[in-house]
């Protein structure tokens, strides 16, 4: 149901397929292998042997050791790799993941492709319109104005306004976002505001019932993701809500398959972004002096994991 399920469930086999493809291109199985005999290795002595980024290339572990390519333990804070056998592959295209190995060898992301923007931002919209009820009831927020941090074209602005006449909300997005927004989205509803900005940077006035971060962290890397839900718990009146919502990862990382192929997703496209432990969202959380924090699994959403705290 969620945006990145329907990919995997459909496109698995060719990226998985393109996993396979950079792992042989990187050496990380021939690597894998040698070393089996005698020892399992960390991502980061398997980064140090191949002379790569390991933030980039533990992601790419993961999904390998999920489709059981390489044997994975866990020994304390630890995961340790071995190679199970020499995967082939075939030499098909993937898109954009053909230049996997290349985005993991010279650590640099892909840039976005500006003219598949409204599409994209559509489609997703049009899947986050089927979540955004969902979430909302998890968490039942109380009336009154929302700060939608990264909204996109609105989806969970428009069902937060469907839940009380007196709702109102702010969608704060990047300039090109927002012009789509305004060119294909309603304007008819007074209760809805555009803004058009970098969540990182627009300034905020202390005015908002409820923070909203909807698959927003995942683009970015820790300090920046601090300090976001710092910007946003500061928007909070006191005993305002923040939501998170996000994809969901296993505590070692084991799963979900979803989970897994999207972190190695945002290594493609993203500077330092990935699907973050919810042990770190409540720890951020809690460091920005939020409280009564809670995590919400959602039987319509395995894949999707909600974390809300309190404004004191």
């Amino acid at each position: 149901m969620d945006i990145f399920v329907d990919v995997v469930r459909e496109q698995r086999a060719l990226l998985l397929n393109a996993a396979l493809r950079a792992a042989h291109e990187l050496g990380v199985v021939e690597l894998l292998l040698e070393c089996s005999a005698v020892e399992s290795k960390t991502a980061a002595s398997v980064a140090t042997a191949l002379g790569v980024n390991e933030r980039r290339l533990t992601p790419l572990l993961d999904v390998l050791a999920a489709e059981g390519v390489l044997h994975r333990e866990t020994q304390g804070s630890n995961r340790l790799y071995r190679a199970a056998y020499v995967p082939a592959y075939k030499r098909e295209s993937c898109g954009d993941w053909d230049r996997l190995a290349r985005v993991i060898r010279t650590d640099t992301h892909l840039p976005e492709r500006a003219e598949t923007l409204e599409s994209y931002l559509s489609y997703v919209d049009a899947r986050s319109s089927v979540v955004a009820p969902i979430v909302w009831r998890s968490v039942a927020p109380a009336p009154g104005r929302l700060l939608d941090l990264g909204g996109g074209l609105g989806a969970y602005s428009r069902a937060f306004l469907e839940i009380d006449p007196g709702n109102t909300s702010a969608v704060i997005d990047v300039p090109p976002v927002v012009d789509v927004a305004l060119a294909i989205v309603s304007q008819t509803d007074p209760r809805l505001e555009w803004i058009a900005g970098d969540v990182r940077e627009v300034v905020l006035e202390r005015c908002y019932d409820v923070a909203l971060l909807a698959n927003v962290l995942h683009l970015y890397g820790d300090r920046c993701c601090r300090d976001l839900l710092r910007r946003a718990a500061a928007a909070l009146r006191p005993g305002g809500l923040l939501v998170i919502k996000d994809l969901y990862l296993m505590p070692d990382c084991s799963g979900p398959l979803t989970g897994l192929y999207f972190a190695l997703n945002m290594a493609v496209y993203t500077e330092s972004g990935g699907v973050h432990q919810v042990a770190d969202l409540e720890r951020w959380l809690a460091g920005v002096g939020l409280g009564d924090v809670r995590v919400v699994k959602l039987s319509e959403l395995p894949d999707s994991v909600v974390v809300t705290a309190r404004h004191p």
